[in-house]
């Protein structure tokens, strides 16, 4: 995990004072690498890179090898004016420069290292300033238009040579009607009883592109509609629908969610059409979507689901069968299963097994299976759980459910800052052509041949080879 560190900016004289906080460093807890922030006038001025191996100290401002540092400096306004970078012990450049206009919006952003210059113009002014035009470098303005300050049509002029004029690149139109009233669209007030969705579209909103240029939204009867891209939210705010027209009707997809905000069952068109045509009876829907099920934290799928489809069985019939991917988490993992780091659980994949299944859940066939390895390949190493990433991956080519010599297995070892240094391939013992090694310049003295006592480059890769 990540650890960022805050300090208060003054401390507080009573109970009820607010205290400020400001982050002033940055830790990959697994390789135990820091990038630090300091500060001038309450404001971000360095940002100081992990230091690499060999290099015990940067400082902004005095350049010194292997020390990588972002400047930052603002305006009299205490806007950011411009970011530079010190190098080693190279002069300071310049990465990009910021200018404003005179109400302290930004105006143009320039890549230093380039000369290519990005700008802005705004229009309105308070609650109603809105972004007016963007213009990449050497390239025609995007300008976008507003009603009731609410997006409405993004433009760009078209070259004189294609016979000029204005180019509609995105056209939207909002509060789309949702239940038939306009007879090019879906009535989705009802459609979605069709597949049972158990959380109904509130809002619609349209997107027309190039092919369909529009000024205001398309009346009821115009066929404009048929060219949108629909996008359908709830009440929640949740994208649950959306749908195109294609193939002579619209192509419907559709979403659920649970409580942490995970898509939980999801159908594509072609499980749409399938119900709506009658393929698929509404009472029989979930077994064409896509279901995806998680651990109860909400952040690890343990299973998904794919939909139902005919196919050619274990016995050589055919059968609806579905395709099931389940994950199991954190087998044999150290200290009963918690990251000393976090307190949690390490969360790391350990085997992967999919079947083939029918609807009741019955097993056809396995289809693969691989494993996740993550000891140390070698002693004294960190391991693939301090890393928080395999140190082996094994596919079960005997579907014997564990591993051994008939399996494939590939090794990857790492360094302490969670480099990999070594790939090995399967039956590789890492001292022969099928191990490709990595090595990286250290300020040490220590280290590879050719690779040490380089603290300009340290931390970049020096050479690749086999063992």
């Amino acid at each position: 995990g990540v650890e960022t560190t805050f300090v208060g900016l003054a401390a507080p004289t009573a109970a009820t004072d607010q205290v400020v906080f400001k982050a002033t460093g940055v830790k990959d807890k697994v390789t135990n690498e820091t990038s630090t922030l300091t500060y001038t006038n309450g404001k971000v001025s360095a940002i100081v890179a992990a230091m690499p191996d060999g290099v015990t100290s940067c400082t902004p401002g005095t350049p010194t090898n292997g020390c990588r540092v972002l400047k930052l400096s603002y305006t009299a306004a205490g806007l950011l004016e411009t970011v530079k970078a010190q190098v080693n012990t190279d002069a300071d450049r310049t990465l990009a420069s910021y200018s404003y206009d005179t109400d302290g919006r930004l105006a143009t952003v320039t890549d230093s290292r380039t000369g290519l210059v990005t700008s802005y113009t705004y229009t309105g002014t308070g609650p109603d300033l809105r972004l007016a035009t963007l213009t990449p470098p050497g390239l025609a303005p995007f300008s976008f238009e507003y009603s009731n300050n609410k997006l409405a049509k993004v433009t760009r002029p078209n070259p004189a040579t294609a016979g000029g004029g204005t180019a509609q690149i995105a056209a939207f139109a909002y509060n789309v009607p949702l239940t038939g009233t306009v007879p090019n669209l879906p009535n989705m007030a009802t459609e979605v009883t069709k597949w049972n969705q158990s959380s109904k579209p509130t809002q619609a909103f349209a997107v027309f592109s190039q092919d369909q240029p529009i000024n205001g939204a398309p009346g009821s009867n115009d066929g404009a509609w048929k060219s949108a891209d629909l996008q359908l939210t709830d009440n929640q705010g949740y994208t649950v629908n959306t749908a195109s027209y294609g193939a002579g009707d619209w192509q419907i997809t559709a979403a659920e969610y649970d409580t942490h905000d995970n898509v939980v069952m999801a159908w594509d068109e072609r499980a749409i059409a399938a119900i709506r045509s009658g393929q698929v009876p509404t009472a029989d829907a979930d077994t064409v979507a896509t279901k995806t099920v998680y651990d109860a934290t909400g952040m690890l799928p343990t299973d998904v689901y794919g939909p139902i489809r005919q196919a050619v069985a274990a016995n050589g019939t055919l059968k609806s069968l579905r395709t099931h991917t389940h994950t199991d988490y954190d087998q044999g993992a150290p200290n009963s299963g918690t990251n000393p780091d976090t307190g949690m659980a390490y969360r790391l994949a350990t085997r992967v097994t999919v079947t083939a299944e029918t609807v009741a859940g019955a097993v056809d066939a396995t289809l693969s299976r691989s494993f996740n390895g993550y000891a140390a390949l070698v002693a004294g190493d960190a391991t693939g759980w301090d890393l928080g990433q395999p140190t082996s991956t094994t596919v079960d080519m005997d579907n014997s459910g564990t591993v051994n010599a008939g399996d494939i297995t590939r090794k990857t070892r790492y360094d302490s800052r969670g480099r990999i240094i070594e790939q090995r391939q399967p039956q590789s013992a890492g001292t022969d052509a099928g191990t490709r090694t990595t090595a990286y310049y250290t300020a040490a003295a220590t280290g590879a041949s050719g690779c040490t006592s380089n603290p300009a480059w340290a931390g970049m890769t020096c050479k690749v080879g086999p063992a």
